[in-house]
């Protein structure tokens, strides 16, 4: 069965990220380093990465200290054709200085953290917004796939990758191309891996965070499910956590 490879196949990618632990752990141990301290984790893809950027917050088992970063111009295509539709957002993508206004506008401080997904690493929206966050001195955590963006930035011309330049690079094992599963018949393989490999890391990166903020004395703000904690008392941490999260992020002093 064409579901059962596919299974197959994706299980042998999230194995894969086994490989990538130690980079994973930094992530969480920076995280918690930022959130500790007061700081913000903003976390920014475009396209399909803004799932990424959902998963980090808010969500179940999600850690206040994360902001997602989603320009909707970039992520809200659904429509396909027409107004909002994919032709504008691809085109967004590639034009210079757009990931730095949305870097600016995200109010990222020095005392910050960045993540970024992109598997191809090397569209001016990723590596405009990574090299303003660099510039300011803000640690970048760049998740992408060595496989993929090599083969990117070769068909740009040796163009400079995610990959190159982040403080830390997670590879999600993203195939080129995306898709797992070839179908006799059909020239282009079906089935993508990167949504579920991405969600995955950004899932282990709230779980290390969760983790290191503990070791450090610090009590992380989780988003708790009814279902484990009873409705009055997820309620309650629901009203705790978006209180928070608006003195964090919200209402943080402005930087003159």
């Amino acid at each position: 069965m064409t579901a059962t490879k596919y299974l197959s196949l994706i299980s042998a990618r999230l194995e894969a990220l086994q490989g990538q632990l130690p980079q994973l752990d930094a992530a969480g141990e920076l995280c918690a380093q930022v959130i500790g301290s007061g700081g913000v984790v903003h976390v920014f893809g475009a396209g399909h990465s803004r799932m990424m950027c959902e998963e980090a917050y808010p969500r179940i088992g999600a850690v206040v200290g994360f902001h997602p970063v989603v320009e909707l111009a970039v992520t809200y295509f659904t429509p396909v054709l027409g107004g909002s539709g994919l032709r504008q957002a691809l085109l967004l993508e590639r034009i210079a200085g757009y990931g730095e206004l949305i870097y600016r506008e995200a109010d990222v401080r020095s005392e910050d953290a960045v993540i970024v997904f992109s598997s191809s690493g090397v569209e001016h929206i990723i590596m405009d917004f990574v090299d303003a966050a660099l510039a300011d001195g803000v640690p970048v955590i760049g998740v992408t796939s060595l496989a993929y963006s090599r083969v990117a930035a070769d068909e740009r011309g040796g163009a400079r990758r995610l990959a190159d330049v982040a403080t830390i690079t997670i590879d999600n094992q993203v195939p080129v191309g995306d898709a797992l599963v070839e179908v006799p018949g059909l020239a282009q393989r079906v089935g993508a891996s990167a949504s579920v490999l991405n969600l995955s890391v950004m899932d282990s990166i709230t779980a290390g965070t969760a983790a290191y903020l503990r070791a450090a004395g610090h009590q992380p703000m989780v988003f708790a499910s009814p279902h484990l904690v009873g409705e009055v008392e997820s309620s309650r941490q629901f009203d705790a956590c978006l209180a928070s999260y608006e003195t964090r992020v919200l209402k943080r002093p402005r930087v003159s």
